[in-house]
């Protein structure tokens, strides 16, 4: 992949990409999968309607995406591996 101020072009494809904050706060700090979750349950409803709203064909989660799993009907046995990632593709 290019650097973008080698190809200015590549931000056309961050036109079409959403970040979402689960603790909807900025990242000053490290976070602990303790906080995630509970900054999760606190903003769900946020969160999914954001999901929604955005309508995405990919969610990459990180280290947060196991807080999404019951709500987006995802199981942990559907998690394919590829090198260091886990995805899971469904069809809603």
């Amino acid at each position: 992949m290019d650097y973008i101020i080698e190809n200015p072009d590549m931000l056309e494809a961050f036109k079409s990409v959403a970040y979402i904050n689960v603790k909807k706060l900025p990242g000053l700090t490290k976070s602990n999968h303790y906080n995630i979750s509970i900054a999760y349950n606190k903003y769900k409803n946020i969160l999914l309607k954001q999901i929604k709203y955005y309508n995405p064909d990919i969610i990459i989660g990180g280290s947060t995406l196991h807080n999404f799993f019951p709500d987006l009907n995802i199981k942990k046995c559907e998690l394919v591996r590829f090198d260091n990632f886990k995805y899971a593709i469904k069809f809603i």
